[in-house]
């Protein structure tokens, strides 16, 4: 059961995450106006990291359903330190990049260790043929963004666009 709950919210999670950071600039120009164009190389981060936040949740949800609480609270404590020591690391080099970065990195080790807690007893596995599929659909929903993008320039509704020709390749 939760392998299959994990590929249903990847198959939203991932495009997007994917869709997102394509679109990031026109996002933010929507939601913030011009003034905040400097924030989009952030929100593509922020975007990237999406999918695995989104499927940490379930399974963190899974290790107290299975009465691992310990092992979340060690994986989220541990999660908060890396986050904390990147972050104070890679600030004052790289800004609120930087404070990007740490958020990716310590997602990706939530991500990672609480499959390995949930991983004994659980079966996470789907066909890989899914998979391929779910990557193969992405990837076609890029590549229309990026195509809707070079024959729409930015604008007002340029976002609707994108969307859309994103939508129709997934």
């Amino acid at each position: 059961l939760l392998g299959r709950a994990l590929f249903a919210l990847a198959t939203l999670a991932l495009p997007v995450g994917v869709g997102g950071a394509l679109v990031a600039d026109g996002t933010v120009a929507l939601l913030y106006g011009d003034r905040y164009a400097g924030a989009v190389e952030v929100m593509r981060a922020v975007m990237a990291v999406m999918p695995l936040e989104m499927l940490s949740i379930v399974v963190f949800y899974a290790l107290g359903a299975v009465h691992r609480q310990r092992f979340a609270l060690a994986i989220m404590a541990v999660t908060a330190v890396i986050n904390l020591g990147l972050a104070t690391l890679l600030v004052p080099r790289l800004g609120a990049m930087g404070c990007a970065w740490s958020a990716v990195a310590s997602s990706a080790f939530a991500w990672a260790a609480s499959l390995v807690a949930i991983a004994p007893g659980q079966r996470l596995l789907v066909p890989l043929h899914r998979y391929a599929r779910l990557v193969g659909a992405t990837g076609a929903m890029a590549l229309a963004v990026i195509a809707a993008r070079a024959l729409v320039p930015a604008h007002s509704a340029a976002l609707v666009v994108w969307v859309g020709a994103g939508g129709a390749g997934y």
